[in-house]
């Protein structure tokens, strides 16, 4: 018999793959965190033996499957620990979700999280660990229309900033947020955590005309030296998961 050459062109890398979640209330999916990988949510299906009188062998049946408690990592900061906090200790929706293809599976789980032993040479991480409670009997190949993209900052917003106390150079610090969507509206959050605006102020600026326009405005506030806060920036708009971003403000 001859044999011929079977080439198999469907395969995938974990590239493109990630990890999603609903949260109460939502209806699709998106995701949780960036990770450099992907869990495996459920061991080998376990056997049982099974013999009777009538059978001279010993035959195996098939049992549950064991869930397993997986643990991710992330990235260190206060971006992700934001998004930590908004799925600690619930019970939510989950899917590894494969974007070529939209297969993957959904499983339930409960959340939480932690700072890694970080040395001198490595980026900080956390661990993501998600307590799997129930896993769909099969994979789903329809996850893409259950997908929701994630709006994206394009601007060089960054993680942390210094403005002064008193009026003058540097009081004031202009940040290009750039959504994408364009059309995504903004808010912003000064008390973030049980920080305060009277250590830093934060607004859009919105008068028409102005050469800030849409910029992020962030002011030191009067005899605050020293002191520091979070702003937290966020991006909605319907038909897309928003996004977060946090700005340590230092005040000089």
């Amino acid at each position: 018999m001859d044999f011929k050459e079977i080439k198999e062109y469907g395969a995938y890398s974990g590239l493109g793959t990630i990890l999603a979640h609903k949260n109460l209330g939502d209806t699709k999916y998106h995701i949780t965190c960036v990770t450099t990988t992907i869990p495996s949510i459920f061991g080998t299906q376990n056997t049982i033996e099974w013999s009777s009188t009538s059978n001279s062998a010993i035959t195996q049946i098939p049992a549950k499957k064991t869930t397993n408690s997986v643990e991710i990592p992330f990235l260190w900061n206060a971006d992700n620990i934001s998004i930590m906090d908004d799925i600690a200790d619930k019970e939510l929706q989950y899917a590894i979700i494969n974007l070529d293809d939209g297969t993957g599976w959904k499983f339930k789980a409960k959340a939480s999280y932690h700072l890694n032993e970080a040395t001198a040479d490595s980026a900080r991480e956390g661990t993501l660990q998600l307590t799997i409670t129930s896993v769909e009997d099969k994979a789903s190949n329809d996850l893409l229309t259950l997908y929701m993209d994630t709006i994206t900052f394009d601007g060089a917003i960054p993680q942390r900033i210094e403005v002064t106390a008193s009026a003058g150079d540097n009081h004031t610090k202009y940040i290009d947020l750039m959504p994408n969507p364009s059309g995504a509206t903004i808010s912003v959050d000064t008390n973030y955590a049980g920080y305060s605006s009277s250590i830093a102020s934060a607004s859009i600026v919105t008068t028409s005309g102005d050469a800030h326009e849409g910029q992020l405005k962030i002011d030191g506030q009067t005899g605050q030296a020293g002191k520091y806060t979070y702003v937290k920036v966020t991006a909605s708009q319907s038909g897309y998961a928003s996004a977060s971003r946090m700005i340590y403000v230092v005040v000089k």
